[in-house]
């Protein structure tokens, strides 16, 4: 368990709310041919984006607050905030 902690804590709340939370935006394959065709309809998926974004704002917030030292990337207060439930009765899997 630790040595997948140590791979993968950089990415812990991406992979969170990806798994827990429904959001699909796993990475896209540089080796597809359709690499560009592929990147340019995701960045078209702008409400989405904000979503995903947001909800990442709202849990780095959260960690933050809990004077956590999880790796988190920057994000501009710009971003509003999509608050989204951390209880852990209400999460599937």
């Amino acid at each position: 368990m630790r040595t997948w902690w140590n791979k993968l804590k950089d990415s812990a709340l991406f992979l969170y709310l990806i798994c827990k939370h429904d959001f699909d935006r796993f990475p896209i394959d540089p080796n597809n041919p359709a690499f560009v065709e592929n990147l340019w309809r995701e960045a078209k998926k702008e409400e989405e984006l904000k979503r995903f974004f947001g909800a990442y704002a709202f849990l780095v917030d959260v960690f933050r607050k809990g004077d956590s030292d999880l790796v988190c990337v920057k994000l501009p207060t710009s971003i509003n905030r999509h608050k989204i439930t951390t209880n852990t009765k209400s999460l599937k899997g």
